[in-house]
């Protein structure tokens, strides 16, 4: 049994009976959608609806646009939502990622191949603040993903960051 009210979730008793009774309500073909997290590409009002209302998805991935043009994407998707989606950006190089007048901080490797921890820690600090005014709900990549390429200092790195700094990443 998932344990709401605790940690990650800390939700009170009613949005607990929310998540249920909505869980509850859903078809099958629903709960599938909701596995799913499409890449948005249209700003068509009649496409964006259909494919809430069809394809019942579960969240979605925006790609850089005026800021403007995705405010008025995700407010079409979520209103015609029954069930609030969650939202990503590519926000690993800086708020210019989702709003292309977002702020470019550098690509991840840019701040890896500075060898200091802080750098990558402002890079994610910065994506962070730039996610919770957009409304876009989690960053699609953290700069956590340095540890899948080849570069040995990047591997190092990345173990500095996981041990000082990847906990304050987390959006509350």
């Amino acid at each position: 049994m998932i344990q709401y009210k605790e940690n990650p979730f800390y939700l009170t008793e009613e949005q607990v009976q929310w998540v249920e009774s909505t869980y509850d309500s859903m078809s099958l073909e629903e709960k599938i959608g909701q596995l799913f997290c499409p890449i948005v590409f249209t700003k068509d009002e009649k496409e964006l609806k259909e494919l809430v209302e069809t394809k019942h998805i579960g969240g979605m991935l925006y790609r850089e646009g005026p800021g403007e043009e995705l405010r008025q994407s995700h407010k079409i998707l979520q209103d015609a939502s029954k069930i609030p989606l969650l939202t990503a950006s590519n926000l690993e190089y800086g708020g210019n990622g989702s709003a292309i007048e977002g702020t470019y901080y550098g690509r991840e490797m840019l701040a890896a191949a500075t060898g200091d921890v802080e750098r990558a820690y402002q890079l994610g600090k910065g994506s962070r603040r730039i996610v919770l005014p957009e409304s876009t709900g989690w960053i699609w990549k953290w700069i956590i993903c340095m540890a899948v390429l080849p570069f040995r200092r990047s591997l190092r790195l990345q173990k500095k960051i996981s041990a000082s700094t990847r906990s304050s990443w987390t959006v509350p």
